[in-house]
């Protein structure tokens, strides 16, 4: 899978908005012999506009976009998939301190010394899986989560301008890397609005569940 994004965020008082904007394209291997590999092309926004938290995703080609509304805008984006770096960090209520104690609850957290990403000047922050080391050798390979992840940090703004998850042989298995970084050049508010496209069905995960209509069953008398 690789991809593009751009990100922007704004400091409202207290609040911090948030616009992803995301477009990949993921490529999967032949099943079998004679059969070609897959390959889909998809994009995803997402927009936290100070009261909840907005996820459009599209496919290429495609008219129809699948729309979900999400409360909780004060925990951050938390669209770190299945690595361990701290990609949230500096956009979450507890911020990156918080973040980096929490993470230390269950995992090993280590200073890894300077970088430069983009031209700015970064501190390294590694982070080692506790769990055993697999004694399948497939297993140390594929996993299903990062044996260690190393991610630069922003020194000016303590955002992770890179990340590498990498598994327990040490092959990198997901690489991040900011081909470009600005701070504190007055954004406008308006890029943090959403709406939804017209005609399209919202998920609305913000309401409580609709009660089930289903009768109770009569006591007995």
């Amino acid at each position: 899978m690789s991809g593009t994004a751009e990100f922007q965020m704004l400091r409202d008082g207290e609040k911090c908005l948030l616009r992803l904007a995301v477009s990949y394209t993921e490529e999967r291997q032949a099943r079998g012999p004679g059969t070609p590999s897959e390959k889909r092309q998809e994009s995803q926004l997402v927009v936290n506009d100070g009261q909840c938290v907005w996820m459009e995703g599209r496919r290429a080609g495609s008219d129809v976009a699948d729309v979900r509304k999400q409360g909780n805008p004060g925990d951050g984006l938390k669209v770190r998939g299945r690595s361990m770096a701290l990609l949230a960090g500096a956009y979450t209520a507890r911020g990156l301190k918080g973040e980096t104690e929490e993470l230390s609850k269950r995992m090993d957290v280590k200073l890894g010394g300077k970088g430069s990403v983009a031209g700015r000047p970064t501190t390294v922050i590694e982070l080692s899986s506790r769990a055993a080391r697999p004694q399948d050798p497939d297993e140390q390979v594929r996993g299903t989560r990062p044996a260690r992840s190393v991610c630069e940090l922003d020194d000016a703004t303590g955002v992770a301008l890179a990340v590498k998850d990498l598994n327990w042989v040490g092959d990198v298995v997901m690489s991040i890397a900011a081909t470009e970084a600005k701070a504190n050049t007055g954004l406008d508010k308006k890029l943090f609005t959403y709406t939804p496209p017209e005609g399209v069905k919202v998920e609305d995960r913000t309401q409580a569940p609709e009660k089930s209509a289903v009768p109770k069953p009569e006591q007995e008398k």
